[in-house]
């Protein structure tokens, strides 16, 4: 049985995309995902399923959310192991670094032709960008609401994203390692 997490997209953000962490859970529970849980209610989900493969998961948790809660957001599915990769590979990672500052742009493929100049046309003097094959880094010490490369990241990316803060990956990461 692989250990998997998901990250939905849009759930429970400024009042739209509503949809209860802990029922989900249970219906998860139900349907073949075992050791369902779920970290604050922004689509932050940890599981394990008998699948080996990410697009079957996230397609049997999309099809699972659409019958709960007549949705189905984007959903980004990564072995546990995959996220444990992408926090050890962050370039901006230090102790004394503001949690809320530092974000991962988590990416559904590998970008193969993310617009590079543009990029660095809007990226402020505070700011740091790093792409890796799983994930963009985005160190914005002045806020990621304020950051013109922030808004346009999936697009200058070219693949679809979902974006959490540090602290999120690593509680995340630390519930899936439970």
């Amino acid at each position: 049985m692989a250990r998997w997490v998901a990250f939905l997209r849009g759930v429970n953000v400024g009042g739209h995309g509503k949809l209860a962490m802990k029922p989900l859970c249970a219906s998860m529970q139900a349907q073949g995902f075992t050791n369902a849980t779920s970290y604050i209610q922004s689509g932050n989900l940890v599981f394990d399923h008998t699948s080996e493969s990410a697009n079957d998961v996230a397609t049997a948790l999309k099809t699972l959310i659409k019958a709960q809660a007549d949705f189905a957001p984007e959903t980004l599915v990564l072995p546990a192991q995959i996220l444990a990769k992408i926090l050890a590979d962050c370039p901006f990672r230090t102790p004394d670094i503001d949690p809320k500052t530092l974000h991962f742009l988590l990416l559904a493929e590998p970008p193969t032709s993310p617009d590079l100049t543009k990029i660095e046309t809007l990226r402020a003097p505070d700011e740091a960008f790093e792409i890796t094959d799983h994930a963009a880094y985005l160190l914005a010490p002045s806020g990621i609401g304020r950051s013109k490369l922030m808004a346009a990241s999936e697009r200058l990316l070219g693949v679809p994203t979902t974006t959490r803060n540090l602290r999120t990956i690593e509680a995340v990461l630390s519930l899936s390692r439970a």
